[in-house]
């Protein structure tokens, strides 16, 4: 009589058995992916490949520093020309972030108005303004070599409160809310994708501020040399809008603080009022 075999720990049919609770991989550790605090805030940005969100990233820069290239050409010079090129710029990428936003699901939730946002960006556009001011007393002082860098910006853009101001100031109102599309729904959304929200917001920023850096140049001043006032402005705002957009994942008040905020530079110009 031939001995029985033993039975296996384990049968055919038998399912393996559940991996312990710390084994498990839990969300908030993959990889670029942000727990999510608030269970109602908008959905966040859904992972993206790095490779695809930076050639996305610095084709958006390459394009607006063409811009802007293009835009400052001393021939230019407080014409329409001047604005005329950077809104389309910034309007044609705009357009193609909100489709993409959609095709992502996320428009609705990115752009729905909510209560306090015009006083939350009306706010926020006041302190950077009052920042501009107390940058320029600080950096740029009346008097000083480096206010040549000031003056050069508003000699290029022109004054508009001679040249056809209201024309003038729906192109900068446009300007600034297109741009606040494209840097923090399109730039931001896919680097925060690809790379979380801290690393997504400074690395969106500092690509909206190196796409202004043709004005180093073309705004520079014989005495005091290259022009940084634009691309430290650029920065200084972008990390400021950049840190709210990608926390509270919304675009709305944001998009009504740098639209307010531009046209508070170009309407009221920072060294005029420095002078007092």
């Amino acid at each position: 009589m031939s001995k029985l075999k033993e039975p296996q720990a384990e049968s055919a049919g038998e399912l393996p058995a559940e991996p312990a609770a710390d084994e498990a991989l839990a969300v908030d550790e993959i990889p670029g992916m942000d727990p999510d605090p608030d269970p109602a805030a908008p959905p966040g940005p859904a992972p993206v490949r790095a490779s695809w969100a930076w050639l996305v990233a610095l084709a958006v820069t390459a394009l607006c520093a063409g811009a802007v290239a293009l835009a400052f050409q001393p021939e230019r010079a407080g014409t329409r020309t001047l604005l005329g090129i950077l809104g389309c710029n910034y309007f044609g990428l705009a357009v193609v972030t909100l489709i993409w936003l959609r095709s992502r699901g996320v428009l609705a939730d990115r752009l729905r108005p909510a209560a306090g946002d015009i006083s939350k960006g009306f706010a926020l556009a006041a302190l950077l303004y009052g920042a501009a001011l107390l940058g320029h007393r600080l950096l740029t002082p009346t008097g000083s070599l480096r206010e040549g860098w000031i003056i050069r910006f508003y000699l290029q853009i022109g004054e508009p409160a001679v040249t056809t101001a209201y024309p003038v100031a729906l192109a900068v109102l446009l300007i600034g809310a297109c741009s606040e599309i494209v840097w923090r729904g399109l730039v931001a959304e896919l680097l925060v994708g690809a790379h979380g929200q801290t690393r997504g917001w400074l690395l969106s920023s500092a690509l909206g501020a190196l796409s202004w850096a043709p004005s180093m140049i073309l705004l520079g001043d014989l005495a005091a040399g290259p022009n940084p006032a634009v691309v430290a402005a650029a920065l200084a705002s972008g990390l400021a809008w950049g840190l709210i957009a990608v926390r509270t994942r919304r675009l709305v008040p944001m998009v009504f603080s740098h639209a307010l905020a531009l046209w508070a530079v170009v309407q009221y110009p920072v060294w005029r009022i420095g002078l007092h």
